[in-house]
């Protein structure tokens, strides 16, 4: 024991007298404190940074990883890429379009369609996701909503082809003849119209219709959107060609009585009836002057042996498309009738000539391959003929790509430039 005034040089090393002093830390002991030091501070480091928001060049980082593991068809990890993307902002449209992709590639096309429906108009994405959400609508039978996501695809972008080709295929099941004319033409004017579509759309308009095809698509359009108005009252004819006319009156339940195309459908039903009595009942209610409904008003007229009365609802009709056939019957028998035959006669040509025009159609297609340029001049010669202009610039131009040298096509396509086409008929000076 030391007392005040006396030097210490050292610690007691006996083993008796005083107590011994603790040892000091062993080197061993100073490094691992030392790395345990270290190693809680590299955590800091790690929670600090773990803490600090991911920039954006790193948010970017991640969903490039994310596309790629998607692209490698892991959804797993390019969802839980997202999710990490997510924690750190609001969803940009380019987040939200991968998340539909791989929510559509692990079968949840909901979640994906609420996913795309988000992406803002303005976006420079914005047509391609109207594209994939009509094709999301399309998938869950949705196919008014489907129509509109593709024509706003289109609105926004007027050259996407694909959104056309998909307009192209509603309105062709649909049979809106009207509608798939602009498309396919829309698709002619960007190149884009091989000669299957063509010709398809000349079957659509001169062939009769093989409904029996169809029938399955419409089924499915019906199920997955019950308010669908066009494919219900496709299917109903569809039905009524199969000659099982309770069930077209069943499928044309839900549609009012007020409804023009529901009604002259009804109409014609009863007509097949023998029923004169019910089918002017049938559209009673419907606008007098809509085109199908003033067709049947006519049809009616004409068995009741009035053709007099028959005209002034024909005439309504052929108004609305001249080209027709079955109104430009009705109206050159109505003239034959009252002995007009004068009259009669540029409309009962144009029959003759929508008949010859359906026989180059069934001609052509029993070829393989539309590579008959002569032929395909000969169809839009006949197109042209009825004045279905825009039909025969796409034969001609089919023609064209057999031979690009064909004197005749590239004449039509002078003539329909100019907007002379250079071919009469007797419709055509009436």
């Amino acid at each position: 024991m030391t007392h005040p005034g006396e030097s210490v040089s050292g610690p007691p090393t006996g083993r008796g007298g005083g107590r011994d002093a603790p040892p000091l830390p062993s080197r061993r002991r100073s490094i691992r404190l030392a790395l345990g030091g270290a190693a809680i501070a590299a955590l800091a480091l790690i929670w600090l940074a773990a803490a600090r928001p991911p920039s954006p060049a790193e948010l970017d980082r991640l969903l490039q990883l994310a596309q790629d593991a998607h692209r490698a068809g892991r959804h797993d990890r390019a969802e839980a890429l997202l999710d990490r993307v997510a924690s750190s902002r609001e969803p940009t449209p380019l987040d939200r379009l991968l998340r539909a992709q791989v929510q559509l590639a692990t079968d949840r096309p909901e979640q994906a369609r609420d996913q795309l429906a988000r992406i803002p108009d303005d976006h420079p994405i914005a047509p391609i996701s109207r594209l994939l959400l009509g094709q999301v609508e399309m998938r869950l039978g949705r196919v008014p909503e489907a129509e509109r996501s593709f024509l706003a695809a289109v609105r926004l972008q007027p050259r996407h082809v694909q959104a056309h080709r998909e307009l192209s295929f509603i309105y062709s099941i649909q049979r809106r003849l009207r509608e798939l004319d602009e498309q396919l033409a829309a698709l002619a004017s960007l190149g884009e119209l091989p000669p299957s579509y063509v010709l398809h759309w000349s079957k659509i308009r001169n062939v009769n219709w093989n409904y029996e095809k169809d029938l399955d698509n419409l089924r499915r359009f019906l199920a997955g959107d019950p308010g669908d108005r066009h494919s219900r009252l496709t299917l109903a004819e569809a039905i009524r060609r199969s000659g099982d006319l309770n069930e077209a009156g069943r499928i044309l339940t839900p549609l009012p009585p007020t409804d023009p195309d529901a009604a002259a459908l009804r109409a014609g039903m009863a007509i097949e009836g023998g029923d004169l009595t019910r089918a002017e009942e049938m559209i009673a209610r419907a606008p007098a002057d809509h085109p199908a409904v003033a067709r049947v008003r006519g049809e009616i007229e004409l068995i009741r042996g009035d053709p007099e009365a028959a005209l002034p609802h024909l005439r309504a009709a052929e108004q609305n498309d001249p080209t027709d056939r079955l109104v430009n019957f009705h109206l050159g028998r109505a003239l034959t009738m009252l002995g007009r035959a004068e009259e009669a006669a540029p409309y009962l040509d144009r029959v003759r000539r929508n008949d010859a025009l359906g026989q180059l159609i069934s001609r052509a297609s029993t070829l393989p391959d539309l590579d008959d340029p002569d032929l395909c001049v000969e169809i839009g010669r006949a197109c042209l003929s009825l004045g279905r202009s825009l039909e025969a610039r796409a034969w001609f131009d089919t023609a064209l790509s057999v031979d690009p040298f064909h004197d005749e096509a590239q004449e039509s396509i002078a003539r329909i430039e100019a907007g002379s086409p250079g071919l009469s008929s007797p419709l055509d000076a009436s």
